[in-house]
């Protein structure tokens, strides 16, 4: 049964069978025998063998051909010659050889071409001269060029040295630089920073703009990032560098005992341009640029101010201009009141700490005229003091010039300045709409208020309406400094603040001869040469004493601040030592080009008292006779308009002044409030008719 259960072998079991059997078997290598060949040389058949040996021909042989003469190509055409020749001159040149290479133009440094033209250009010389040509050719163009360098180097140095073009390697990184866009930053300091933001951020900004970058402030650390062209920010950096160099520091000192808070340092620089410091007890460190000392200047005339403006006590009298029946009895009137806000176009009022600002007005449509309760204005004297009592503005004013100091040959005159009286909010609200005084109130309401609230107050002087576009007459410029006495002890000065003003005028001085302020001014671009005109400078400097009154007139667009001053001309021997200096200095800087203007002084010392520089400005004054006006007594003043460009912050302004020379003279004093009455009463609109209303395309 076993036999019939054994199973087959399988295919691979017997290949693995008979490898294994193969393996196991021993052979043995014997040589072939030397009569037997190979496979191979069977494969590839012996021809020697096939044909047996090649016989040798015989010279005398029957088949052999007579060998041919060799000819000489070179020879036959003369190439070789020419070839002989140029190996014998190979290293003799001249320019001629390299200039006829030379294009008559190339393509634009900015176009594609250029490049293409240059590398052609390189190539041709590589390939038409050797090293040792290329070097001869650099000293005969006189051009030095370091031994070890290359034939394209050399080449270059040909073509951009003495042919001019410009450099490709030059142009290509300019093309990188203007392309490809960066970000970098630039650390800086407070004054730095400050100085570089310029006011409100204008000179940030005019610096984007310039060099075409995107710019900010980082605090943390304090610096400049940019972001723009890599070509731009080189130049922005450069620029920076120099800015950090032009930067000048000057140290300030207060008067003795005077300090300024850090609000008011704040306010004055940010009016200025110039970073403050404190730099102790009683010193500012100024931080400005070296192109720009006015500012300097600008900012100590607004901290003496600041910490000297509350030493002196003046008598600012507040008085009411009131409708006739008002002076009777304040309470028995119909018309209400309010503050208004009021937006001051002068910097240095905006820049300020006095907070916001508001006038009393009375409440009613001031966009289309309506005919206002009758007043008597100026013409009947009719006023209220803050107490609601009626006063007369004539007696008023001569008890304050009662109080001024001054001698026998002083003049007493009385000037009215048009403007606004302006009441000022708490500065630490910041600025604001909202009025100290809430909604509408009666005149006694209003007059109470004034009473018991000590709000500052100041007035903003103005244009009258009916002045705006009248035509100068009778011009004349002049140059102007204006000093306010101060206490150096601290105590306050009582009634009325001591003045002394300088004016340097210009005489023989017609509207054609300069048309507006600006052409004085020592900013302008075009400054006359005096001396070459022959124009003469008359000089005028006088001290007093001044006196303010304010009426606030409600019912009216304008309110008047009544000035009661006296005058003492000063002989020229008897100015202060640095106001003479200063007059020797402007003369040479106004009859001597490229000289540098001088600095007007800031403060002064004249016969025991100590003045501050209060203004200084440049005015251009015109004188009109007012006979236009409807004055009823037949005695015409002069009203003085004056366009004033402030020499510090380059701000203008115009102003009106009427003068009273005589207030004892009734016919004087009459024409003097007519004139103030017609400058303060509203314009009435002229009526439309109905051809102003037909549209004309």
């Amino acid at each position: 049964m076993s036999i019939f259960l054994r199973r087959s072998a399988c295919s691979s079991c017997l290949r693995h069978h008979f490898s294994r059997t193969f393996a196991a078997t021993p052979f043995v290598m014997r040589p072939p025998p030397a009569s037997a060949k190979s496979l191979s040389d069977l494969d590839r058949g012996d021809t020697k063998t096939a044909k047996g040996p090649r016989k040798k021909k015989t010279p005398g042989s029957s088949t052999e051909r007579p060998a041919k003469p060799s000819r000489n190509l070179l020879r036959e055409t003369k190439l070789q010659d020419y070839l002989d020749q140029i190996a014998s001159t190979s290293q003799d040149v001249t320019l001629q050889d390299i200039e006829r290479y030379r294009p008559a133009s190339h393509a634009s440094v900015h176009s594609p071409k250029y490049e293409v033209e240059y590398n052609a250009l390189v190539e041709t010389l590589v390939r038409s001269f050797s090293v040792s040509q290329l070097r001869k050719f650099l000293g005969m163009y006189y051009l030095d060029a370091p031994y070890k360098r290359s034939k394209w180097e050399l080449a270059v140095t040909i073509i951009e040295r003495q042919w001019n073009w410009p450099s490709l390697k030059v142009i290509k990184k300019e093309k990188r630089e203007w392309t490809e866009v960066i970000h970098q930053s630039f650390p800086l300091d407070a004054k730095q920073a400050f100085l570089i933001l310029g006011k409100d951020g204008a000179d940030l900004l005019a610096l984007s703009s310039e060099f075409h970058a995107h710019v900010s402030f980082s605090s943390n650390p304090l610096c400049l990032n940019v972001e723009g062209l890599r070509g731009s920010l080189g130049n922005l950096s450069r620029h920076i560098e120099s800015f950090k160099a032009g930067i000048n520091e000057q140290l300030f000192q207060l008067p003795p005992g005077k300090t300024i808070s850090q609000q008011d340092l704040r306010y004055i620089s940010r009016m200025t341009g110039v970073f403050a410091e404190d730099a102790g007890p009683g010193q500012i460190l100024l931080s400005y640029r070296r192109d720009d000392a006015n500012a300097a200047h600008f900012a100590k005339r607004l901290y003496m101010r600041s910490t000297v403006e509350g030493t002196h006590d003046l008598t600012t009298t507040l008085l009411w201009s009131a409708p006739t029946s008002d002076t009777q009895d304040p309470s028995a009137t119909t018309s209400t009141y309010s503050l208004y806000p009021f937006f001051a176009s002068r910097s240095e009022l905006r820049a300020s700490s006095l907070g916001s600002l508001f006038r009393i007005r009375c409440v009613r449509d001031w966009l289309k005229f309506e005919e206002p309760q009758k007043d008597a204005g100026f013409t009947g004297e009719n006023a209220l003091s803050l107490a609601g009592k009626p006063m007369s503005l004539r007696q008023s004013l001569l008890n304050q010039a009662a109080h001024l100091s001054g001698n026998g040959d002083n003049s007493i005159r009385v000037i009215a300045s048009f403007g606004h009286v302006l009441i000022c909010s708490d500065s630490s609200q910041g600025l604001v709409i909202s009025s100290p005084l809430k909604g509408t109130s009666p005149l006694s309401t209003i007059l109470e208020w004034l009473q018991t609230h000590a709000n500052k107050r100041i007035f903003v002087p103005s244009l009258p309406p009916q002045l705006i576009n009248a035509p100068p007459v009778q011009q004349r410029l002049l140059h102007r400094l204006i000093y306010h006495s101060f206490s150096t002890d601290g105590n306050k000065t009582p009634h009325a603040a001591r003045v002394l003003n300088f004016e340097l005028v210009l005489d023989s001085l017609d509207s054609s001869t300069f048309k507006n302020v600006q052409d004085i001014h020592p900013d302008s671009p075009h400054i006359p040469n005096f001396a070459e005109q022959g124009i003469a400078l008359e000089t005028t400097c006088w001290t007093g004493s001044c006196s303010d009154l304010h009426v606030m007139m409600p019912d009216r667009p304008m309110d008047v601040r009544l000035t009661v001053s006296t005058k003492a001309v000063l002989a020229e021997e008897r100015w202060p030592k640095d106001l003479q200096s200063y007059l020797s200095d402007l003369k040479v800087f106004w009859t001597t080009s490229g000289s540098e203007r001088p600095q007007s002084p800031l403060i002064l010392t004249h016969e025991g008292s100590t003045y501050r520089l209060e203004s200084s400005s440049t005015v251009r004054q015109s004188t009109d006779s007012l006979r236009h006006l409807p004055i009823t007594s037949g005695f015409f003043l002069q009203a003085i308009t004056e366009s004033i460009l402030n020499a510090d912050n380059k701000e203008r302004s115009r102003v009106c002044e009427v003068t009273c020379d005589d207030i004892t003279s009734d016919n004087s004093w009459s024409s003097f409030l007519e004139c103030c009455d017609t400058f303060t009463a509203q314009v009435q609109a002229k009526p439309q008719t109905d051809s102003e209303h037909t549209f004309v395309p």
